[in-house]
């Protein structure tokens, strides 16, 4: 699902793009990471 949001902290940003890259992993997958700890919901795969 594509999705936009807003209103987030261009800091906050830079440094979620910025470790993503270096985990080799999608701005889109980090916020789902981040979320589902957030949410406590287990991830299925690792």
């Amino acid at each position: 699902m594509d999705t936009t949001i807003r209103n987030i902290d261009p800091s906050i940003y830079k440094k979620l793009k910025i470790k993503a890259s270096v985990e080799g992993i999608t701005i889109g997958e980090a916020i789902n990471r981040a979320v589902k700890t957030w949410l406590n919901i287990e991830s299925k795969k690792h």
